[in-house]
């Protein structure tokens, strides 16, 4: 669940790091990454295991509602990435901040 930095991905593959984020983005653009943050690109397996642990949360709560550290917690990729996962989820409207927590919007894109 915590894929490694794009210049982790140029090290290890001995390859310099422009080349490496223009690659990243062209997956991007073909669905076989997802851009969760400058410097971090997911498979869609895992945005959809992420997924369903936000959808998981909102079913437990009584309000629908969750926290950051509840996510954290569950999934346990530390606080910065974290916020990064919520924050895609809100840009891809699957998710909304409300004060502190976050409700699942239904007819969300990374729900369905």
């Amino acid at each position: 669940m915590r894929p490694p930095r794009v210049r982790e991905i140029a090290a290890a593959l001995g390859l310099e790091l422009e080349p490496t984020e223009r690659f990243l983005r062209r997956a991007e653009r073909l669905g076989r990454v997802a851009k969760i943050a400058d410097n971090r690109f997911f498979l869609p397996e895992t945005v959809a295991r992420l997924a369903k642990i936000v959808r998981q949360l909102a079913d437990e709560s009584p309000d629908g509602a969750f926290g950051a550290a509840a996510f954290n917690d569950r999934c346990g990729v530390g606080r910065n990435l974290t916020i990064q996962i919520l924050e895609y989820f809100d840009r891809m409207a699957a998710t909304r901040r409300t004060g502190d927590t976050r409700i699942v919007l239904e007819g969300g894109v990374a729900f369905s």
